[in-house]
């Protein structure tokens, strides 16, 4: 088999990261007298690597975060935070326990920052997840329910591992009520990252 007909079987099995990498692989084999077994290893490698990737980004993708944040990139000196902590909820530990985690504190805190940081940590690592403005979150299940269709919205967000629920944008007592109601519909179901602005107003249930 030539090498164009390699390439072509590869991409025709979709074989993307053995494809990319089969020139380079092969070239490097070829001049250092490889083996067979070696040369597959190393396609295989590139192919996993390849996938790996791939799902990565489709999983940070799909979760629809208004930015990208990375824990690197936070200063944690001079502040109260504890960065051993923050570390540990980047792990993705919280999700295995079925605990949730609550970022709370006033405006230039970095709420915004760590909670994003760590739930995209997560993401990546191994998770499905999505990020909702919550106030935006609990309009759509209002027009779900007024259309008639209630159910099909907390049906989808189940089969995520993880929501990233920003409750900042609240402005009143009806608003809050109605984050209050829809985070029962999700109690002992569904995993939350939550940042809140004043977290007085919010149910402890």
């Amino acid at each position: 088999m030539e090498r164009q007909d390699i390439i072509a079987g590869l991409a025709e099995l979709k074989l993307h990261g053995m494809r990319a990498s089969f020139d380079e692989i092969a070239g490097k084999g070829l001049a250092r007298r490889d083996e067979f077994y070696p040369l597959i290893a190393s396609l295989i490698r590139a192919e996993r690597t390849h996938r790996q990737a791939r799902s990565i980004s489709y999983r940070i993708t799909g979760a629809k975060f208004p930015v990208l944040k990375d824990l690197d990139k936070f200063s944690f000196k001079g502040t109260p935070i504890d960065e051993g902590l923050v570390r540990e909820l980047a792990t993705g530990s919280f999700l295995d326990a079925k605990r949730n985690g609550i970022f709370v504190g006033g405006t230039g805190t970095g709420k915004t920052h760590l909670c994003i940081a760590v739930a995209s940590a997560v993401i990546r690592a191994r998770a499905r997840g999505r990020f909702y403005n919550l106030v935006d979150l609990v309009n759509q299940l209002e027009q779900e329910k007024a259309a008639g269709r209630s159910g099909y919205l907390v049906e989808k967000l189940l089969r995520y591992d993880l929501l990233i629920l920003d409750l900042c944008a609240a402005r009143s007592d009806v608003e809050l009520e109605g984050v209050n109601s829809s985070r029962r519909r999700f109690e002992g179901r569904q995993l939350h990252i939550t940042r809140l602005r004043n977290h007085s107003r919010f149910s402890q249930s």
